[in-house]
């Protein structure tokens, strides 16, 4: 059976971009040469998720239409994030391909084995299993433009903390929130996860933000 007709390669920027076009009638497939998707997040208030652990892609259908570009997170099994800005068309199915940017070994580290870590810990504190960390003793701050950030909780294990903000949009207008902001603003940071990332004024949502401990 023919899924696609039509298809796009992309090569993958960690915590950067990626804007496409997909199907808003048909079955879209995100897939990453000779890599798995393990994690989607931010598509489920537009789009059924299917996955397909054996080969390690998802399957993209919209469940509603919309003109606003949609962002969606995927973490691969070796803990690469990528987010992929999506704009709904009435074209037929997609295929969107991503490449993984080639590995760079660096002595006396262990890149993949944080990257487990990492992302590990930000699954485990998402379905509330809290039990392998320790409740951190001090809040943790930052600041966002147009929004107030609330801190809500932090865990750590060995070698990382993990903050949950909840976030409010306090502009008129609607607000696009980005990593790359975040992290400019907390020294140290590791990885970041956002529930939405486009608030209309007044809207809250949840933020969880990584720190490697030093």
């Amino acid at each position: 059976m023919i899924l696609s007709m039509l298809h796009a390669v992309y090569n993958m920027v960690n915590h950067q971009k990626i804007k496409t076009t997909m199907s808003s009638k048909g079955l879209n497939r995100v897939s990453i040469v000779n890599g798995y998707i393990s994690q989607v997040f931010g598509a489920d208030h537009v789009f059924k998720v299917e996955s397909d652990d054996e080969n390690g892609q998802i399957f993209l259908r919209a469940v509603r239409e919309t003109d606003i570009p949609i962002t969606i997170t995927i973490i691969t099994d070796k803990g690469f994030t990528q987010d992929i800005e999506i704009q709904l068309s009435d074209i037929e199915s997609k295929t969107v391909l991503l490449r993984l940017p080639e590995e760079k070994c660096t002595d006396n580290s262990h890149p993949h084995d944080m990257r487990d870590q990492i992302c590990t810990m930000i699954k485990n504190i998402l379905e509330n299993k809290t039990a392998a960390y320790s409740p951190l003793k001090d809040q943790v701050g930052f600041s966002y433009q147009r929004c107030s950030v609330r801190f809500l909780k932090g865990y750590e294990s060995l070698d990382f903390e993990l903050c949950v903000y909840e976030i409010q949009n306090t502009h008129s207008r609607i607000l696009y929130l980005t990593e790359k902001a975040i992290a400019e603003s907390v020294a140290r940071t590791e990885a970041i996860y956002i529930k939405d990332k486009y608030l209309t004024s007044k809207q809250y949502t949840t933020i969880l933000l990584v720190k490697r401990k030093g």
